[in-house]
């Protein structure tokens, strides 16, 4: 590792802190307006949301330039490898400062394209099959019991779930609930957030802890262990990347079923809908011709891709998905970074030829790297 790279990441990784995009961009109110944009909707009279936004964090974009220079002194001293990685990293870090800044204006929609936009052949590949999985209905007929999210004195709920698997692979996280998640639930530094009052089958439960521990938390724990700033920092597009094999994991374990995909398709046709510039009661309205979605969906769904005034991330999960299977079929070596950090295919391709691979985790039946001591089942 040249000198600098750890103390880069470091100070990198400190910034990043002030960059929670959702945290910036989910409205304060965001419950009670999807109730009352649920009562005039289906009573035929469709209004704009009345989101309410947080002052923004911190700006971080003066010192994100400073440290751009300092990089771009870094490769003309021979350390070109991680300059690039570096470089990239930053640059998307600029615009994610943007995206904080700009919550809740017009302007966010322009930042947002720049952020989650990409063209290339997964692109095009993944809204084809969002066009086909959207029409599958959201609610199939189960003969599973369902329970309450956030019921702690459920053993069987999502939150308790949670709680219990990482009190046994004794991560370092919290578990926590809240009723501003348009997720059901999402992983942060140092927690994992349950929605609240959503009812849900097993199945959902364990596809859930899956995702958000094997696909989010375990590699932010390991990125950590290994001393690599890079690695903890995460590279240019390893987000959206990272959200791309957790989405494999899903399907490699039997779990992406056709609700879950019918969920993906339609979040994918709305924000690419808000980025093309739909407003929130048009994206309403394409939801509803997707296999007749339900009002209570369809809002939530629009309010989920319309955040912050249009920040459309959910258009990077499908070709995310796409592209992190083809590559680990042709490249099954690169799933060892992948698992070490929030790292994009192309930036663990660099690295694997800049360092040698992480040793001593062994890879499970899941396809992961196990905890190390750990029982490998999410069971």
């Amino acid at each position: 590792l040249p000198e600098w790279e750890k103390r880069a990441g470091r100070v990198l990784l400190k910034l990043g802190r002030a960059l929670s995009i959702l945290g910036a961009n989910t409205p304060s109110n965001l419950a009670p307006e999807l109730a009352r944009l649920e009562r005039t909707f289906a009573a035929g009279q469709p209004r704009k949301p009345r989101f309410v936004y947080a002052a923004p964090p911190p700006d971080v974009r003066p010192q994100l330039a400073r440290i751009a220079n300092q990089l771009g002194n870094m490769s003309r001293r021979g350390s070109h490898g991680w300059a690039e990685l570096y470089n990239a990293r930053v640059n998307e870090m600029h615009i994610e400062a943007q995206l904080c800044q700009r919550a809740g204006t017009t302007a966010l929609r322009h930042w947002a394209k720049r952020r989650y936009a990409r063209d290339d052949r997964f692109v095009s590949a993944a809204a084809k099959l969002a066009t086909k999985w959207a029409q599958q209905p959201l609610d199939h007929p189960t003969t599973q019991p369902r329970w309450r999210s956030d019921d702690s004195d459920e053993p069987h709920s999502l939150v308790s779930r949670l709680r219990r698997q990482v009190g046994a692979w004794q991560l370092p996280i919290r578990v926590e609930v809240s009723d501003q998640l348009a997720a059901l639930a999402a992983a942060g530094p140092g927690v994992v957030y349950v929605r609240t009052n959503t009812w849900m089958t097993s199945d959902e439960v364990e596809r859930t802890v899956l995702h958000e521990l094997r696909g989010h938390v375990w590699p932010q724990v390991r990125a950590r262990r290994t001393g690599v700033g890079l690695l903890a920092l995460g590279s240019a597009g390893g987000a959206d990347e990272q959200e791309g094999r957790a989405l494999l994991l899903e399907r490699r374990a039997g779990l992406l079923s056709p609700q879950r995909s019918g969920e993906l398709g339609r979040r994918h046709l709305a924000a690419l809908a808000c980025h093309e510039g739909a407003d929130f009661v048009e994206t309403v309205a394409l939801l509803r011709s997707c296999g007749d979605t339900p009002w209570r969906d369809a809002l939530r769904i629009a309010a989920r891709a319309q955040r912050g005034g249009g920040l459309g991330r959910e258009r990077v999960y499908l070709p995310a998905l796409l592209r992190v299977e083809a590559t680990l079929e042709q490249q099954p070596h690169l799933e060892t970074w992948l698992a070490h950090g929030k790292l994009s295919v192309a930036a663990a391709a660099l690295l694997h030829t800049l360092l040698p691979p992480p040793l001593g985790a062994p890879f499970d039946c899941w396809g992961v790297l196990a905890p190390k001591g750990l029982a490998a089942s999410t069971g």
